[in-house]
């Protein structure tokens, strides 16, 4: 078999499947620029949850003071947990569960010795998380149909490059005008991928990561707190703020050099309150951190540093900084948006080639007209797709 065979063959396969796929590409890809600055786009649209003059950590509340406003606001609820914003404009948060109500979030505002809101834990970072996730199920299974499209992903990009007969002249060929829409729009596709190759290849490498973890063939290095003692209750007698906020000052005395940006309290008896933060290892997020505290004594009972960390754990936190687009700060961030747009475009214009070589001279239906006539195993699963989407919305968020 000939190579100018073999290429017709890989671009037919890369063109059928592509039709049949380019609406979810597009969804996992916008999906996932959302969340990328997700929680600045929620406090922008909801003015409660962001603050009225920014403010950076040290000049905060501290995590004590945001627990004894939290108690005086709901003094029936359980705290479950207390995250600090890196944002100086984006509030703090307290995470609690009240019973008879659920899972509940406080925002703090000013100088945290108030609630500003509370709302419902669906937020839009939950949303838009568990569709890019897990296509809104939460599930398992949601997690591994996700992940088979990273597989797809990498297989579009193989096929591509190698359907695309000396690719690296292309880089700066823009679609040409003059040759009519089917040329403009393949010229578009080629020119958006190839300039998109090295993004494409950190999501589809770093989404099967993923869905190896999704799959449990990792074993990740946990908290582990074997000489906590059962207490009579979750926390011990006159635990408060000013308790919290000495457990927080011998946490950083354990963790010299970390920052700590979230705290989960006891959830039973022979639970420890756990601290999650960031210090300047190169690569990690604000959870790479962890340490446990007996309420009791406040004795440090363990304490994972991000130097010290396990393997599987390393490559987690390289894998999330990648995928994120968090490992290079603001810059890889915006630049991360950039190439997510570009790609949700370049999705929608795979398919209007195809719309393109099938439009006859006669032909006035709209482009996802035809669009649609070709999605032959697809043609009525978007639709079914769309309406499983809203009822697992509904019946897991209403």
């Amino acid at each position: 078999m000939t190579q100018r065979r073999i290429r017709s063959i890989v671009f037919k396969l890369h063109a059928w499947l592509g039709l049949h796929v380019f609406a979810v590409m597009a969804l996992l890809f916008l999906t996932g620029t959302v969340l990328v600055f997700v929680y600045q786009v929620e406090a922008a649209l909801v003015g409660s949850e962001r603050l009225p003059v920014p403010r950076p950590m040290e000049e905060r509340a501290s995590f004590g003071t945001l627990y004894e406003t939290t108690r005086a606001y709901a003094p029936d609820a359980v705290v479950v947990e207390i995250t600090r914003s890196e944002s100086p404009w984006i509030a703090d948060r307290a995470r609690i569960f009240v019973p008879g109500g659920g899972f509940r979030y406080l925002w703090f505002g000013g100088e945290g010795e108030t609630v500003s809101r509370e709302a419902s834990t669906t937020d839009l970072q939950r949303v838009v998380h568990d569709i890019h996730a897990s296509f809104l199920t939460g599930h398992m299974a949601g997690g591994i149909a996700v992940g088979l499209f990273s597989i797809l992903l990498g297989g579009f990009l193989i096929s591509g490059l190698v359907s695309y007969r000396r690719f690296w002249r292309g880089f700066l060929r823009l679609p040409p005008r003059h040759l009519g829409p089917r040329a403009w729009w393949g010229g578009l596709h080629r020119l958006l991928a190839l300039w998109l190759s090295p993004f494409l290849a950190i999501m589809s490498v770093t989404g099967i990561f993923y869905l190896v973890t999704t799959l449990g063939l990792l074993n990740f290095q946990g908290l582990s707190g074997t000489d906590l003692a059962e207490r009579e209750s979750r926390l011990p007698a006159g635990f408060d703020g000013n308790t919290l906020d000495r457990a927080v000052e011998a946490a950083e005395a354990a963790a010299p050099g970390v920052t700590f940006f979230l705290i989960r309290l006891p959830g039973a008896k022979k639970q420890g309150i756990e601290f999650y933060g960031k210090d300047d290892t190169l690569l990690t997020d604000t959870q790479a951190n962890r340490l446990l505290m007996d309420p009791t004594n406040l004795a440090v009972l363990d304490n994972i540093r991000a130097a010290d960390m396990s393997a599987t754990n390393r490559l987690t936190q390289w894998n999330d900084s990648l995928h994120h687009g968090t490992w290079g700060g603001l810059p890889t961030q915006l630049m991360w948006v950039f190439c997510g747009l570009m790609a949700t475009a370049l999705s929608f214009a795979g398919a209007m080639v195809y719309a393109s070589r099938v439009a006859q001279p006669d032909d006035r239906r709209r482009a996802i007209r035809r669009i649609w006539s070709g999605t032959v195993l697809v043609k009525f699963g978007y639709p079914l797709f769309v309406m499983a989407l809203v009822a697992i919305g509904i019946m897991r968020f209403a």
